[in-house]
């Protein structure tokens, strides 16, 4: 026994030492309080642009947290921790209808930072917080990408970086020393990121963050319905719809190119809705079909329009000839059979709808007044006041929609390609005197409601406006990004045009989707700057 014991003991001596557990150590108040404070100005910078109710939710999360860092309590136990996780979950489904979407990403990812650091005790959590921070700051390139936006980022990049110094050195090191080593450290790694961001290959997708538009089967289409804020997702949706090609050269102007798609007529609570054509509105397409001519309008032209599965054709505004599908009485292009690829087809049209004395077979000579005026939506009575001044004294309808029009030039509405939620009762009153920010479906919307409280049929038009001249002016290229909605009002015995878009941005009319992304992209888009 003895002579195994001393040949074990011989082999012990010769083995490395085992190793020590390393020291321990707690986050100081001051590196805690200085990651309080990031946190801080990450919550009230999320009162911008989240849900009112998640951003103050935040901001009652980031307000515990401080309290018992100062006061040095203990942090609340793991069943309240699941209660809160819970409740930020369901708050972000309620408020945006699910987690998908700019908006509702980014709110999840706010909570989930709030929450982390609300748990947070040991230096790992504290790790974790800085961390998801990063993936704060790079989120802020959804909404703005200015010059200024981007020297924000850097510096909170660089007090980031500064707090995980910090955590990681047992040891008290100044501010100061922090702060300079972070900022040579990014400043050494920029060359190498920039690097990367033009030649390293991208993933393609969004994560969820972006706003969705509908794709199935590498076909796209306007979709039959109209809801509020839905259609402002296709301002990211760069996918080909058409080209145009002019004969003659002879082109609209970019305020005239309203490609007219599908007319709307059902409203109910603010949402819009297509109506499937019946017998009688096939009945006078095949009389329209007999008098229609490619020779009569003031624009001819020629579609090569991609795959859709879309039925319903789009055509310049208004439409006077066609060589495809079947010309419904409210000027919408009806296709039984969608194509199964690419397809092309010709028009024409002029810049007004038929008059009285040039209608044929009752084409828009008759309107079913009693559809065209009814409404889900009531106005409270704040919205009945100003109807009445609206209406009173007015000499005709034409009176009465210029002064509707007018109120949304002069009062402080704005344009925004990710708009609030609505509240869902009383949607139109919420948009028009609390949020007052929206895309061209909630201006469309709004005022073609408004009209019809004011007695004046209306209904409301989706289909696209403007389009990229390419090849020198050869051909227009319409993509889903210039998708588009406007109301159209029964006035004088025909129907007109109404934008109320054109007055809130117009920079989204005069120069198209491109300028309004620049806009967008270098954060000016809803400021006093115009394109």
């Amino acid at each position: 026994m003895a002579k195994l014991t001393n040949p074990l003991k011989l082999l012990l001596s010769k083995l490395p030492p085992m190793p020590s557990q390393p020291p321990t150590y707690e986050a100081r108040r001051n590196t805690l309080s200085q990651l309080a404070g990031l946190i801080g100005v990450a919550v009230l910078v999320h009162f911008q642009i989240a849900n009112l109710s998640i951003a103050l939710f935040a901001l009652a999360i980031f307000a515990l947290k401080t309290t018992i860092i100062l006061g040095k309590l203990s942090i609340p136990p793991r069943l309240v921790m699941m209660i809160l996780t819970i409740a930020s979950l369901g708050m972000v489904i309620y408020a945006y209808g699910g987690w998908n979407g700019q908006r509702a990403g980014i709110s999840f990812l706010i909570l989930l930072v709030a929450l982390k650091f609300l748990e947070s005790q040991s230096l790992r959590d504290y790790y974790i917080v800085s961390l998801l921070l990063y993936f704060l700051g790079a989120s802020s390139f959804l909404f703005n990408s200015s010059i200024a936006n981007i020297i924000i980022v850097i510096f909170y990049t660089v007090a980031i970086t500064s707090i995980l110094f910090q955590i990681s050195n047992p040891a008290k090191v100044s501010l100061k020393n922090t702060l300079t080593t972070s900022a040579s450290m990014i400043a050494k790694a920029l060359p190498l990121a920039i690097i990367l961001f033009f030649f390293f290959p991208r993933i393609q997708g969004d994560f969820g963050f972006l706003p969705s538009f509908d794709k199935s089967n590498n076909a796209s289409s306007l979709s039959d319905s109209l809801v509020a804020g839905e259609m402002a997702s296709s301002a990211f949706n760069n996918e080909l719809a058409f080209r145009v090609e002019f004969n003659g050269g002879v082109i609209p102007k970019r305020s005239q190119m309203y490609w007219r798609a599908k007319t709307m007529p059902i409203e109910r609570n603010f949402q819009w809705s297509v109506v499937e054509p019946d017998p009688n509105d096939f009945a006078v397409a095949t009389k329209i079909r007999q008098s229609n001519s490619l020779q009569a309008g003031k624009w001819r032209y020629q579609i090569l329009h991609e795959k859709s599965k879309d039925k319903y054709l789009p055509y310049l505004d208004y439409i006077s000839g066609s060589s495809k599908g079947q010309t419904l009485p409210d000027y919408s292009v009806y296709l039984a059979r969608p194509e199964a690829g690419p397809f092309s087809y010709q028009g024409s049209s002029t810049a007004t709808s038929s008059s009285p004395e040039n209608i044929v077979a009752g084409f828009a000579a008759a309107i079913d007044r009693s559809s065209l005026l009814d409404l889900e939506s009531k106005p409270s009575a704040k919205l009945q006041r100003l109807l009445r001044q609206w209406s009173d004294g007015a000499v005709d309808d034409a009176e009465v929609v210029e002064r509707v029009y007018q109120y949304f030039a002069n009062n402080p509405f704005m344009y925004s390609l990710l708009p609030p939620s609505l509240d869902e009762n009383e949607p139109l009153n919420d948009f028009i005197f609390n949020t007052r920010e929206g895309y061209c479906e909630h201006y469309a919307s709004a005022f073609t409601i408004i009209m019809r409280m004011l007695g004046i049929p209306s209904r409301v038009v989706v289909g696209y406006q403007g389009g990229t001249s390419v090849n020198d002016n050869q051909f227009i290229e319409v993509r889903y990004s210039d998708a588009h909605a406007w109301s159209e009002v029964w006035v004088n015995g025909r129907w007109q045009r109404v934008d109320p878009t054109a007055t809130i941005s117009p920079e989204r009319i005069k120069y198209g989707m491109d300028a309004l992304m620049e806009l967008w992209e270098s954060g000016l888009l809803g400021s006093n700057n115009t394109g």
